[in-house]
């Protein structure tokens, strides 16, 4: 069932980034990568308050702080997620490598000690991810503006749903 579920999430980031102009996987005519920008737009502090959907129905407030650093070129990023309340406490640190809209890397939970990879697609609009490791997945979609994020994560556990409105300005 995971392996079923799994190819099915990446054929979707796949066929996502597929339509990114630009992206090595598209085939339109070549247009100059935009994700570097994209990138280097997400860095700094970012920080706001959330919802937290368990999968027994129940609903909790939470807080949560997400810093970006990146290199000059914008196409390696490094993000640390911190968002806890009452039921919940995250901490997750991962490292991406962007080429061509494309996201592929890392994912290390720190407080349970879980790892993983992602792999995703960045669009005009921010980004998309698909985190997994042996236990459990997410999707991760980031809408992005100049001075807010829209982040709506879905898991496959304990936690159902988080939605957050995160602000940097």
């Amino acid at each position: 069932m995971l392996n079923t579920v799994r190819n099915g999430a990446i054929a979707a980031v796949i066929a996502a980034a597929a339509l990114i102009p630009g992206s090595a996987l598209g085939t339109g005519s070549a247009v100059p990568d935009p994700s570097g920008e994209l990138v280097t737009n997400l860095i700094g502090r970012w920080a706001g308050n959330g919802d937290a959907l368990f999968k027994d129905g129940k609903h909790e407030p939470f807080k949560c702080v997400v810093v970006y650093f990146t290199d000059k070129a914008g196409d390696k990023v490094k993000q640390t997620i911190r968002c806890n309340s009452t039921r919940l406490d995250l901490a997750v640190e991962s490292n991406w490598q962007v080429s061509a809209g494309s996201i592929t890397g890392t994912w290390r939970e720190t407080k349970y000690e879980l790892k993983g990879t992602l792999l995703g697609s960045m669009d005009p609009e921010g980004y998309n991810l698909y985190a997994e490791n042996e236990f459990a997945n997410a999707t991760i979609s980031v809408r992005t503006s100049a001075c807010q994020q829209d982040v709506v994560m879905k898991f496959s556990k304990e936690v159902d749903t988080l939605t957050a409105q995160l602000k940097k300005c």
